[in-house]
């Protein structure tokens, strides 16, 4: 990308009125100029009227129905006038004044189209996610999380951004293949871990439900006909196993066959990659972040 690119921060919040603050205090102390777009999805505890009075340089759009986080994502790269979309979560904090200038200098290459940066969930632990393995060596990764994710405007909004089908669970693997299948990479950036406040929440039916069939739909959809019968059979499995142990048995039959029956019903969405794709997105996400330019010649 030649010269300095626009940015947009993109925040996506739904009555999050008592937290949005110190996201959006954190994103304007940032020592790159940029856009902030609030994408309100129809909040009722007074989130927008709060924004609109406490942050007058910060663009707001609301939808006045709920349509959900990977819609209003979506939403979010159609809304957005940067070249760059930085897409944070309403309970993120950005620790350091330079995270969006970071991220923005990993994008040093036009086949890098998505860049993921560290993050630590603070209520879990120290543990830093999406960390580059050194300092030394650029990496890239199969896997990134929705709410600490840079993506080039042009390429998302090209892709059609998140499939809203894939509600609550999968939708960033799902983006992620895809942006390979394309001849794209995502990327890591060397920045101070941004801090997430994501509030505990115990594990429900739905979410157990969502995740057994995005994954069925995932191996129709997104996976080379030869590598879906081995790759269904250990799918399926893991998902019994999973089901059982978490106390949701039926719940997961029941998306293991919600997901095989949307899945070859509806052909007409496989956006496979090539074998040679497929085989380096599953060594990333199988063996974690490895180094650039290994992953490029592998993909060449």
């Amino acid at each position: 990308m030649i010269g300095s690119p626009s940015v947009t921060v993109l925040v996506t919040t739904y009555n999050r009125k008592a937290e949005i603050g110190c996201c959006l205090d954190s994103v304007l102390r940032q020592d790159y100029p940029c856009e902030v777009l609030v994408l309100d999805d129809a909040s009722s505890d007074g989130t927008m009227e709060y924004v609109h009075e406490h942050y007058p340089q910060v663009r707001i759009d609301r939808v006045e129905k709920n349509v959900g986080l990977i819609g209003q994502r979506t939403r979010g790269g159609q809304l957005a006038t940067g070249d760059i979309v930085i897409s944070i979560d309403d309970d993120i904090e950005l620790m350091a004044n330079d995270t969006v200038s970071r991220v923005v200098a990993a994008f040093d290459a036009p086949d890098i189209a998505a860049v993921t940066f560290p993050s630590i969930d603070v209520r879990k632990g120290p543990r830093v996610l999406s960390d580059p393995p050194s300092d030394d060596r650029r990496y890239a990764t199969a896997e990134y999380r929705g709410g600490v994710v840079a993506m080039r405007r042009d390429v998302f909004n090209r892709l059609g951004g998140y499939d809203a089908r894939l509600y609550r669970q999968g939708e960033e693997m799902d983006l992620a293949i895809r942006l390979y299948a394309a001849g794209y990479v995502v990327a890591m950036a060397q920045a101070t871990p941004v801090h997430h406040y994501e509030a505990p929440h115990p594990m429900k039916s739905t979410a157990v439900y969502y995740r057994a069939r995005n994954t069925m739909l995932f191996c129709w959809w997104r996976l080379p006909w030869r590598s879906i019968p081995l790759y269904v059979v250990v799918r399926t499995w893991n998902l019994l196993k999973l089901g059982l142990r978490i106390g949701f048995p039926l719940t997961t039959l029941r998306g293991i066959a919600a997901g095989h029956w949307l899945g070859l019903t509806d052909l007409a969405s496989r956006q496979a990659p090539s074998q040679k794709v497929f085989k380096t997105f599953e060594w990333l996400r199988r063996g974690g972040p490895q180094p650039l330019d290994e992953v490029r010649r592998r993909l060449a």
